[in-house]
């Protein structure tokens, strides 16, 4: 009975690499002292076929019923299955497969399904960057890019951190920064009026044609879509879209929820945490991701006024030079006022 225990155990944990390949794993355990051939010669090809499709379960499920059988209620043990589960799950490529399987877990395990979400998040952010960091290894560097900061980053940083740093590109780190308000924060209020959604998409409507980073892009977009629709939205909505792009970058915020951005201005990081202070984050943001668009808008302008001959052209582009130098001059204000 023991060695059957050994084997079934090993099964388990070998059968994980099938979820990565997305596969449907089912598990049926057949009676003792049966092996599939022997059971099948005992009661014929029609009765086998018959109890495997009765008695086959889900792997992922099977998986948690069986250790929990083994555990008891010996707090440490389940502690260790709920990891062991979670590790499971995030194995699985298809963000709405794991969100079913978080939920049916949540109940079998009787743990809060936050946590389930929570801990599997970080463990998939986890597995990305083994990966990221295994594919990277295989690849030779860039001539343009020392060795040694290059396996700097590798080691030390996540994903999100290598590409602002990578790029040392300000206007991604804070589009970034602004997809990142929308996928923590979106229903939380702003003000009595308005939702941080809200502030978020009435304040940067004018200036979208600017935002480079493509997957920013579709967080935002995604955004306006609810918005327009007049329906919330949650952080739920974007760690199981069915956008891999979405999903990912989701998670990715998620797992740094409670740190600050890698390029954030010192004096802000002398305020709580971004969780706990995301109003006026928000604020200082926004206001900070309007400047750096209108200073693109104002340099574009700029090469305008150099091929303008039309007096009439000229004067008016010196107007909008003139008010977009205001814009920038009062958000300047804002931005250092905006957080005391």
């Amino acid at each position: 009975m023991m060695g059957m225990q050994l084997v079934l155990k090993a099964a388990l944990r070998g059968l994980d690499m099938f979820l990565e390949e997305d596969m449907d794993v089912k598990m049926v355990l057949l009676p003792d002292g049966d092996d599939p051939d022997s059971f099948l010669k005992k009661v014929g090809t029609d009765d086998f076929l018959s109890f495997i499709n009765k008695e086959a379960k889900d792997f992922v499920l099977f998986k948690t019923d069986k250790l929990l059988e083994e555990i008891g209620n010996d707090p440490v043990k389940r502690t260790h299955v709920i990891k062991d589960i979670v590790e499971s799950i995030a194995k699985i490529p298809d963000s709405i497969k794991r969100s079913l399987y978080i939920q049916s877990c949540s109940n079998l395990l009787q743990v809060d399904e936050q946590i389930l979400i929570a801990e599997t998040n970080k463990k998939v952010q986890s597995n990305y960057k083994k990966a990221n960091s295994s594919n990277r290894a295989e690849q030779a560097p860039s001539d343009n890019w020392p060795t040694e900061e290059y396996e700097q980053l590798v080691e030390n940083q996540s994903n999100l951190q290598q590409q602002q740093l990578i790029s040392k590109n300000h206007d991604i780190v804070v589009e970034n920064y602004i997809a990142k308000l929308l996928v923590l924060f979106s229903s939380k209020p702003f003000d009595a009026k308005s939702s941080i959604m809200e502030y978020v998409l009435q304040n940067i409507e004018d200036i979208l044609e600017e935002i480079e980073d493509k997957v920013c892009k579709k967080i935002i977009d995604l955004s306006i879509e609810k918005y327009a629709h007049s329906e919330t939205l949650d952080t739920h909505y974007f760690l199981y879209h069915n956008d891999p792009e979405v999903s990912r970058i989701s998670a990715e915020y998620c797992a740094v929820i409670d740190d600050y951005s890698p390029n954030w201005p010192d004096d802000l990081r002398s305020q709580k945490m971004p969780d706990e202070n995301f109003v006026k984050d928000t604020e200082y943001a926004v206001n900070f991701f309007r400047r750096k668009k209108i200073e693109k808008v104002i340099k574009k302008n700029q090469e305008r006024l150099k091929t303008i001959e039309d007096p009439k052209d000229l004067e008016l582009a010196l107007k909008v030079a003139m008010k977009l130098k205001a814009i920038h001059s009062e958000l300047s204000k804002k931005l250092n006022t905006v957080i005391t």
